[in-house]
Order: structure tokens, then sequence, then C-alpha cells
């Protein structure tokens, strides 16, 4: 018997890969911002990041080893030359751009199924991602959404001002999932792990019940199911018979 469902966000139940629609929308904000200030040296230096990312970024999307740590070199380009002075008014007004067309990239293949076990049953569902917290939250809410918590990394703001977006969340989600069972208390045998991709192994190898999302890769079905039993549901329905049948 399942007593708390955790899922990844990326990929899991929202379309997107990484946070890039994001990270674009605030790219040209700060782009509109220096050419209305007419400042030719912030121009250049933002021309220079841009390539400089799109590099990397083109590296992440075909490099499994090596993706979290060219993830982590994107962030730290975009913190110092592109995020750090934001106003805190402009991310307010860029994220509510980001979320307003976001709903319809979530996954109701996952999210409907989990709506009816919920109305059926006592199971909490929780969030836990290397996402930004402030859109996931809206995105969800805006669908009427409400889990029972958020684990998610966000941006650091001081002054009205946004200092940098802090990766708090990557490559250790085991041991953030280990602290929600502790203050829940509930035992990793009683969880669900929904997630995608290798950054969520050690979470699939530890729960009790872990399953694979629709959005996942055919190469990453097939080996978590080998690998620790996995579930990867073919559709909807499927997935709710199956969650059914653990409450």
């Amino acid at each position: 018997m399942i007593k708390l469902i955790i899922c990844d966000w990326n990929r899991t139940l929202f379309e997107d890969r990484f946070e890039e629609v994001l990270f674009k929308i605030i790219f040209k904000d700060r782009v509109l911002d220096s050419i209305r200030r007419f400042d030719i040296r912030k121009l250049s230096i933002l021309a220079k990041t841009r390539k400089e990312c799109n590099i990397l970024f083109g590296k992440a999307r075909h490099d499994e080893s090596h993706k979290y740590t060219l993830i982590r070199q994107i962030i730290d380009q975009l913190n110092n030359n592109v995020i750090k002075g934001l106003k805190v008014s402009d991310l307010r007004r860029i994220t509510s751009k980001y979320t307003a067309g976001a709903v319809a990239r979530l996954d109701k293949r996952i999210l409907d199924p989990l709506k009816t076990t919920i109305d059926r049953s006592h199971i909490k569902v929780g969030i836990l991602s290397s996402g930004y917290y402030d859109g996931i939250s809206e995105i969800l809410f805006k669908a009427g959404i409400k889990p029972d918590f958020i684990i998610a990394n966000n941006f650091i703001i001081k002054n009205g001002v946004v200092e940098v977006f802090q990766l708090d969340i990557l490559l250790n989600k085991l041991s953030v999932l280990k602290e929600v069972l502790a203050k829940h208390n509930i035992d990793l045998s009683e969880t669900m792990y929904i997630g995608d991709d290798w950054q969520d192994e050690e979470c699939f190898k530890s729960v009790g019940y872990p399953m694979v999302s629709f959005f996942a890769d055919e190469h990453c079905k097939k080996n978590f199911a080998k690998r620790y039993n996995a579930f990867s549901p073919k559709s909807a329905h499927e997935l709710e018979k199956y969650l059914f049948s653990l409450v």
C-alpha cells in the first residue's frame, strides 16, 4: 500500500525538458531593457552569454553522462550575466508570462489518474524537482491542482532585486526525498516515485513503487523496468487501474 506519491516535474508532469522557456523569456526581457537604455556593453555581454549557453545547451541535449554538469554551467552563466540585478517586479511579470500558456503542457495522462486516486484515498502527493518553484506552483494553481508540497529551486532575492537562481535540487533528490519521508513518517517502501531520466535513478532504486513517466524516452523506460522493475504505463487508464490496486 502506498502512502505518498512523489512526482518529478520536467518531462514527468510537464512537457518541457528543462526551464529553457523561462530563461529565454528572461533573456529577451534583459535584451529589450538594454536596448531601451542603449547599453551597448550589456548587449555585448548578453550576446556572448547567449552564444556560450547555446553551445552548452546543445551538449546537454546529447550527453546524458555530463548533462547536469553542463546545466549547472549554463545557470552559472545566466546568473552572472543575465539574472543578477533583475527587479522583483520584472521577475513577477516574466513568471506570469511564462505560466500563461503552460497549463496546456501538463500531462493529463498522469494528473487525471492522480486526481481520481486522491479523491478515493488519503494519499499525499508532492513535487520534487530541479525546476522553478514559483513557476511550478503557479502553473498547478492555474490548472486547479494543489499538491501537498512542492520542493524545487527558486530565485534568491535581496533588497528588491534577484541575486541568483539557486540550484539546491539537482543530483541530490534521494537525500531530499529521505528528509521529506522522515518529516511525514513514511517509509521508502510505502512511496511511489514518478520520474523520467537518470537524475531520478537513485529514487527509482530506493522506493517501493518506481514509475517512469509517459514523456520518458524508450531507452529509459526499458532500462528502469529491467533494473528496478519500474512501472511504465501505456495509457492513463492503465495507470489509474494500477494506482487503484495500491490503495
